[in-house]
């Protein structure tokens, strides 16, 4: 029940948004190619200034995975594997081989997830939390990047605005009023970066749309298979920052900002 008032959030969110199926997708030549069974989700970088963060995208990530068609490990499992191979810290997981780290769990895919930014603007009369999260999955037999998405996600709380107002009574089981709900964030944002069409992830072996959604998730080699402005540390890009990059020059341009 709550995966699925949490799609009917997705579903009124991205609409509100303007996003559909007309915005530019992916090349998904690779995702087929490798047609992974099995995610292994590795625990997750967090940015943020919140601890919990990372605990929350961890813990909602199976839902929308499972209900997508894919095998995924459980994460008190995975947790412990890995501390037993010396690998305990997120970056340290991150930064390791990923065709080593599926062959821990004999998995066809890894998904790597950077929590960036997670944070309520208070500039409105409403309550609203913004985040941003980088996804990134990988093959687990040659390491090869299979899909990734830079997604931002705005969800608002109950209130005197329009999108609140559509998807309230359908969601009160998952809207958050306090820290310990925050996880529905999490989860909605998960659902929205592997459920989007042209955008998210095709349907799994497990899911009855198998290999029928060709159309919404095309094999495109003139389109990329990232949107992602910055680099992820488990798939290094020359030409592109990493998250930590990124914030130190925002934070030399605020200061250099500041003193003209």
């Amino acid at each position: 029940m709550q995966l699925k008032a949490t799609m009917i959030l997705v579903a009124a969110g991205l609409a509100l948004a303007g996003c559909g199926t007309s915005l530019p997708g992916k090349d998904y030549t690779a995702f087929r190619q490798a047609a992974p069974r099995s995610v292994l989700v590795v625990p997750v970088i967090n940015y943020t200034g919140d601890a919990e963060v990372a605990d929350r995208f961890l813990a909602t990530l199976p839902m929308p995975l499972a209900e997508r068609g894919y095998y995924v490990f459980p994460a008190s499992m995975v947790k412990k594997q890995l501390e037993l191979n010396g690998l305990s810290k997120p970056y340290q997981i991150h930064k390791a081989d990923t065709r080593q780290l599926a062959s821990l769990f004999n998995a066809d895919s890894v998904l790597y997830v950077e929590a960036l930014n997670w944070m309520e603007d208070d500039r409105i009369p409403w309550r609203r939390i913004l985040v941003r999260v980088l996804y990134t999955l990988k093959d687990g037999r040659s390491g090869a990047l299979l899909w990734q998405d830079e997604r931002y996600y705005r969800h608002d709380l109950p209130g005197d605005n329009n999108l609140a107002q559509v998807v309230a009574p359908a969601i009160a089981s998952v809207t958050p009023n306090g820290p310990s709900d925050y996880a529905s964030v999490a989860l909605a944002t998960n659902a929205v970066a592997l459920h989007l069409p042209g955008k998210g992830v095709p349907h799994g072996p497990y899911s009855p749309m198998y290999e029928k959604d060709a159309k919404q998730f095309p094999d495109n080699p003139a389109l990329e298979r990232s949107n992602a402005e910055i680099s992820a540390i488990s798939a290094p890009m020359d030409d592109k920052p990493t998250a930590v990059q990124q914030m130190l020059r925002l934070g030399k341009q605020r200061k250099e900002g500041a003193e003209e």
